[in-house]
């Protein structure tokens, strides 16, 4: 009888905490039959196996999450209040031109992604403990005990809230290539699902142990009742160090994150490993702003050390962030200088400091003040900060449909009072399009020719770099001029000086890029017809080659070097241009480019991206791990192994092989783009044609109506503007 009280119990505590034998075998490390063995016979289960039973079955109900209201309640409401004002936008009826150059699902689209809920990634090594971290956050009693971490996928974590209509099942599990800021797209959903579940699929289909790993899938959508995922959508990203795969992964999501927490165990916290990992990730974060509207470089960065609790000595956890501080600040330097030009603000050894937090699940007091940093986050800075956004690129957009509308209206009254001069206009530029079209050919042979000379400028660029850097001679000054302690210096020096090389090489790279941007700006200025501009612009001429372009490239994978251009354009005088296309709005923010935020500027060094990989870094490291020092001048024979480890891996032909593939992305990009926006301009002026030659009086007069119609809407679009 006892034993069927046991066996009652041991499957109760199971079943009450929702969890199957197949998830508990996965917990345990077991098979599920020896779960099945275990509740059957529960007499001959082992104290240990016991404890850990109860643990599973008790640790996601013993925390309560963080807790917070709704931050972007007031947002929402206000941009509803948009929304259902466009059921009433004017409709062309039978006017002969179906589409006005300006619409309400434009205009929407854009503030829809200037308004997006911010995600947070967290990131670490695969033994950082980084779902124990999420579990805290989201809260055990929230957070369905059928959840498990999903080490071999990007899991986007989303409130119940959020799952759109046509998604019946709490988690989609997606293929390569899925886009994270498309969750809401059925069409690139359902292009992508692999598989659809409950959170048990996640156990099955998302670790490294699961059944279904040979399907490969690559990411996954879960939708969990938790008050944190109101404020935010969280990004549960697999541990780097564990495969290749998931290291794809994790690089897959580094810009498509607005908050940053990185993980690294307490024990061993931020070890060169953590160090490389974090300057990549810094160089992609966007620039937030504080609670104040003041630019905070650091603001959205959290650095924690996991299993803080194990450090028992009086004073260590502090002392622990102390080094980690300083030894961080002095060997990111690099990446801490690109944040200052990406903030155009100073950032303190203070500065980063503050940034460092302690975390344990067991303990509350040791993660408090973490805890109270993320939700001064979510609650205060980002919703205040998103709500500036949104109330900038609201009152851009107004102006720029307004502005469209008032243009669309002088061709139209134009085509309508001055047709003969209409047609003599339209006549003139078709009679110049064989002079454009062979300066336009030559112009572009030009440009592919100059992609040419900085791809191979580049390559001696980095021929140099490596003459000038890496010789045993350079290595040791750089060690001696750095580093005073030999275990310090043998545990970085190897990783600083790759950093210090992606840099250089990457900087002397964007140079390149500029002098591109500003000779593709020539090559654009030419699709403007060469007869008197401002006759045509009051006759309607209102074709914007810079916004075909940017639209011809946002629908590429890779543009290398057309970035540099792109982040330029986008945040000068041509912004209200862009900020009606909201593909162009949802690419240039998939890059780091907010439109309409007050870090436009800001991003450009995050946007140009760079050709080289981290890769290269982690190798050299893995080499000098193994390496001994002892004797006199440890500098001497570090910098000669740190040479080698650099000949061996081949770094100057995988950083020559990264730039060269920058430049041909770039080159093929600008082609394509170059196709896309001819056939724009041609189509502008075929319609140009058709209305001063062949619309009837009463089908213009009939389209003015409704240019006036679509005017009077857009000035009337409701919107309460918020203080800067």
């Amino acid at each position: 009888m006892q034993m069927i009280e046991e066996q009652f119990q041991l499957e109760k505590m199971r079943t009450n905490a929702k969890i199957t034998q197949a998830e508990m075998a996965v917990r345990l490390g077991v098979s599920q039959s020896q779960v099945s063995r275990y509740e059957q016979d529960p007499d001959n289960v082992l104290s240990g196996v016991l404890k850990k039973w109860q643990q599973i079955c008790g640790e996601l109900a013993s925390v309560k999450g963080l807790e917070m209201e709704d931050p972007r309640v007031e947002l929402q409401a206000r941009i509803k209040l948009m929304t259902d004002y466009a059921t009433v936008e004017p409709q062309p009826g039978n006017v002969p031109t179906k589409t006005a150059p300006v619409n309400a699902d434009g205009f929407l689209a854009g503030v829809y992604i200037a308004a997006k809920k911010p995600k947070v990634g967290v990131f670490g090594q695969f033994d950082a403990g980084k779902s124990r971290l999420i579990n805290v956050l989201l809260g055990g009693d929230r957070l369905p005990t059928g959840y498990q971490p999903a080490t071999s996928v990007v899991c986007l974590l989303r409130h119940v809230n959020d799952k759109p209509s046509w998604q019946a099942e709490d988690v989609w599990l997606m293929s390569k290539g899925f886009n994270l800021d498309m969750a809401d797209d059925q069409a690139h959903c359902l292009k992508h699902k692999m598989f659809a579940g409950g959170y048990e699929s996640l156990s099955q289909y998302g670790t490294h142990k699961g059944a279904g790993k040979q399907h490969k899938a690559f990411a996954a959508t879960v939708y969990v009742d938790s008050p944190l995922l109101l404020a935010a959508d969280l990004v549960d990203l697999p541990g780097y160090g564990h495969s290749d795969d998931d290291k794809d992964r994790a690089e897959m999501a580094q810009k498509m994150v607005d908050v940053l927490i990185y993980a690294s165990q307490a024990t061993g916290f931020m070890d060169q490993n953590d160090l490389n990992y974090l300057s990549v990730l810094m160089r992609n974060l966007p620039v937030v702003e504080d609670s104040n509207g003041r630019v905070a470089p650091l603001r959205n960065m959290l650095v924690v050390a996991t299993h803080a609790h194990h450090i028992v000595q009086p004073g260590g956890l502090n002392e622990i962030l102390d080094a980690a501080s300083l030894r961080s600040y002095k060997h990111l330097d690099n990446a801490i200088t690109d944040r200052k030009l990406q903030a155009g603000a100073p950032i303190t050894l203070g500065d980063f400091r503050n940034r460092m937090f302690t975390f344990s699940a067991d303990d509350s007091r040791i993660r408090d003040a973490f805890e109270q940093d993320v939700k001064d986050l979510l609650v205060n800075a980002v919703p205040q900060s998103t709500l500036r956004r949104v109330n900038t690129h609201v009152l851009l957009a107004k102006a720029e449909a307004t502005g469209s509308c008032d243009r669309w209206i002088t061709g139209l009254q134009a085509a309508l009072d001055e047709r003969e001069k209409a047609q003599a206009e339209i006549t003139a530029i078709k009679e110049g399009e064989p002079s454009r079209l062979r300066k336009k050919k030559a112009h572009q042979q030009k440009i592919n020719g100059l992609i040419d000379n900085f791809a191979n400028e580049s390559n001696v660029l980095i021929a140099n770099t490596f003459v000038d850097r890496t010789s045993a001679l350079a290595i040791e000054a750089m060690i001696k001029r750095r580093y005073d302690n030999k275990k310090e210096a043998q545990q970085l020096a190897a990783a600083y000086l790759v950093d210090s090389l992606q840099k250089s090489i990457n900087d002397g790279v964007k140079v390149k890029a500029n002098q591109l941007g500003e000779e593709i700006e020539v090559f654009l200025d030419g699709y403007g017809p060469a007869i008197d501009k401002a006759a045509l612009q009051a006759g309607g001429w209102d074709f914007n080659a810079r916004v075909a372009f940017m639209s011809a490239i946002s629908g590429l994978g890779t543009i290398g070097a057309l970035a540099a251009w792109a982040s330029i354009a986008a945040a000068g005088s041509n912004l209200g241009a862009y900020i009606l296309l909201g593909q162009v709005v949802g690419w240039l923010s998939s890059i780091g480019i907010s439109l309409g935020g007050a870090g436009s500027v800001m991003t450009f060094v995050s946007a140009i991206g760079g050709p080289i990989t981290l890769g290269i870094a982690l190798a050299v490291g893995v080499v000098l791990a193994i390496f001994s020092l002892f004797g006199d001048s440890w500098q001497t024979k570090l910098s000669k192994k740190i040479h080698e480890g650099l000949v061996k891996q081949q770094a100057e032909r995988q950083m020559c092989d990264g730039v060269t593939k920058y430049w041909a992305d770039t080159k093929s990009a600008f082609e394509i783009a170059v196709v896309k926006t001819e056939e724009a301009y041609q189509s502008k002026l075929k319609s140009l044609y058709t209305l001063a030659f062949t619309t009837k009086r009463e089908e213009i007069a009939a389209e003015l109506k409704f240019a006036k119609e679509t005017h009077a809407f857009f000035v009337g679009m409701p919107w309460r503007a918020t203080p800067n």
